[in-house]
């Protein structure tokens, strides 16, 4: 065997490794980002959720997207101290929320939380 042949076949056993261990990180959902699972459960923060969930505490995860929670019409609590969330929106069809809070601790701009006041007047949002 030549060495050119070793290492045509040294190369092609590393597209395939690479390939595959693509493929097997495209499947599994990334627990942070709100990809839903198998179960239909929504995967957020770490943690398993579902229309009944009633209560969420993100506290420092690497947040930026809120948009899995809005379906979440059974959330009356949502902690958000420490994440990357700019965008408040999604969380403006929750009616049920009843406390927000770490808003201060977050990237979301203070005419953001205004807005989202005005959207949820029942919910004590803690900026």
């Amino acid at each position: 065997m030549t060495l050119r042949s070793v290492l045509n076949w040294m190369a092609l056993g590393l597209v395939r490794l690479v390939g595959r261990q693509q493929a097997q990180t495209q499947s599994e959902p990334d627990p942070l980002d709100g990809s839903v699972a198998a179960s239909g459960a929504i995967e957020f923060c770490g943690q398993s959720l579902d229309l009944k969930t009633t209560k969420v505490n993100c506290q420092l995860a690497q947040v930026t997207d809120l948009s899995p929670l809005s379906g979440l019409t059974g959330l009356t609590y949502l902690d958000l101290t420490g994440t990357q969330v700019t965008d408040l929106s999604p969380l403006s069809g929750l009616t049920g929320l009843t406390a927000l809070h770490g808003l201060n601790h977050t990237k979301a701009a203070p005419a953001d939380v205004d807005a989202l006041r005005q959207a949820l007047p029942n919910c004590d949002i803690q900026f």
